[in-house]
């Protein structure tokens, strides 16, 4: 069993878009099941990582937020120096305030 820590294992940083150097992109898709985190090569040698946000229609902010502890738990579980999201990525799921609920399920994930 994994001990619990109070520290985050994950760290969390704003950056403008030319400042932009991810290694792994995670994407978040609409799902209608709770399908697996998938790892897309792109060609270009940089990486995606699809989320899924299981939702019929518009997620919720619990959809937002478990969404964000399974990506948290997928990279602390596949160790990555540098992993990043577009904050637009999540504007186009039809959710208004989208960005904080995923981000603290991205946080909270980041401390099991």
């Amino acid at each position: 069993m994994e001990k619990f820590t109070s520290e985050p294992r994950l760290a969390v940083q704003v950056v403008s878009p030319q400042d932009w150097r991810a290694e792994i992109e995670l994407i978040p898709f609409l799902s209608a099941d709770t399908a697996d985190i998938l790892l897309r090569e792109r060609c270009d040698a940089r990486q995606e990582l699809l989320i899924p946000i299981k939702s019929h229609e518009k997620p919720n902010a619990e959809d937002l937020r478990q969404a964000g502890g399974k990506a948290a738990r997928w990279l602390l579980d596949h160790p990555t120096q540098i992993a990043g999201i577009r904050l637009t990525e999540l504007d186009h799921l039809g959710a208004p305030e989208a960005v904080s609920p995923f981000c603290q399920g991205l946080l909270l994930g980041g401390f099991l």
